[in-house]
């Protein structure tokens, strides 16, 4: 285990665990207002047939998506068919571009997390299409506005999975995209969604690309972001030096201006189970929030996407980075372990090493894979992996 040096780097309140920051705000649907956004930059391509993020409604709910294609010289004639990859973003209000302010990013513009992805796809010769949610616009000078309010406030976990329906019988219509080689590719809470859409919809598509795949029921996986992750990632494996499961006063003064409601009469101790009594104080009420949401009553009783994508005959191929603190590693390992008792010879699990739940590195120098989370733009592990994979589909 790579040990952190506590006094390397001050940490200021609420700059704590960014991923938290992240699913609160996500999960509760706040927009996030900053400076106007430079757009960020990537290389271009070598064909010239291709589009670059072309803006594309997509079925009843006329949702927003980005396509990349590519555009035979000869329409008429070409018998040229590409595979195609429908992207499902994270949890909240996400539009197509996968929007994230830049004080999450750690960036010093705010940034477009799908676009490096699909440019990479793209470029290894597969059609892409970043599916926003329904009722999220296009992202504009930093904001991510609404096109529907009524559709996104009432949007329920059935009437996401019928969103897809929609993109997936779109890109089959399109002559340039071979209908037999469709693959999902879902972030987070979207390896949920493209689990609950294949069991639903068998056959349908060639594959599923899982980023930072959650294999545990989503309000289960949330209760752990909000109330035991602190202990998992934090004060049991750096704090607890001795590993007794008991913090002392001297143990959490080594990590100054850390997180207040942990602060510990001198002499004193605190447990795991009052660490987690205080935190369930403090945050008992947003996991309630979410229950109440019509988005997460269609599924927050499910038993989990595991069974889902077991069932899934198609080629998996599932990457999750090391210092996952929103799904970690683990849940990966699980699928992996299953695939492999079952002799899955098309189900693929990688861990990447030292990157997060957005394959960005944390915030140096201290480089803690919790206190220092970002949501970065994603590494060039990521890219490489993407760009083998893509020559393969």
């Amino acid at each position: 285990m790579k040990h952190y040096e506590p006094k390397e780097a001050s940490m200021r309140l609420f700059r704590l665990p960014l991923c938290l920051v992240l699913a609160l705000s996500l999960i509760l649907h706040v927009s996030f207002e900053r400076q106007a956004r430079a757009q960020a930059s990537f290389s271009g391509y070598t064909s010239g047939r291709s589009t670059f993020g072309e803006r594309v409604l997509i079925g009843k709910r006329q949702a927003r998506g980005l396509l990349r294609t590519f555009r035979p010289e000869a329409p008429a004639t070409s018998t040229v068919r590409h595979p195609a990859i429908l992207m499902i973003p994270g949890s909240g209000q996400t539009g197509p571009e996968y929007f994230i302010p830049k004080a999450l990013a750690n960036t010093d513009t705010d940034i477009e997390w799908f676009a490096p992805l699909a440019e990479t796809l793209h470029a290894s010769g597969a059609v892409t299409l970043q599916l926003g949610k329904p009722g999220i616009d296009f992202q504009s000078d930093g904001k991510v506005p609404l096109y529907d309010p009524t559709v996104w406030k009432n949007l329920t976990w059935k009437d996401y999975l019928d969103h897809l329906s929609d993109a997936v019988t779109w890109l089959k219509g399109r002559p340039e995209v071979d209908s037999n080689r469709i693959y999902l590719l879902g972030h987070s809470e979207g390896t949920d969604a493209v689990a609950h859409w294949v069991e639903q919809n068998p056959g349908q598509i060639a594959g599923l690309i899982l980023l930072g795949v959650n294999t545990d029921n989503i309000v289960a996986t949330y209760r752990w972001q909000l109330i035991d992750r602190e202990w998992d990632w934090f004060l049991g494996r750096d704090v607890d030096t001795n590993h007794d499961h008991q913090i002392t006063s001297q143990e959490i003064a080594l990590w100054p201006d850390s997180f207040w409601y942990y602060q510990i009469p001198e002499a004193s101790t605190l447990s795991r189970a009052e660490a987690i009594g205080k935190l369930e104080h403090w945050r008992l009420w947003s996991l309630a929030q979410i229950h109440e949401q019509p988005f997460f009553q269609g599924y927050s009783k499910d038993s989990g996407s595991l069974s889902k994508l077991l069932g899934f005959s198609g080629r998996i191929v599932a990457l999750t980075g090391e210092w996952d603190v929103a799904t970690p590693a683990t849940m990966a390992l699980k699928l992996q372990a299953y695939c492999q008792a079952l002799k899955r010879s098309n189900c693929e699990v990688e861990i990447l090493p030292t990157l997060g739940h957005a394959f960005s590195e944390p915030r140096a120098p201290r480089a803690h894979p919790l206190l220092d989370a970002t949501f970065g733009l994603p590494s060039p592990q990521l890219l490489e992996k993407l760009t083998r994979l893509g020559g393969t589909l």
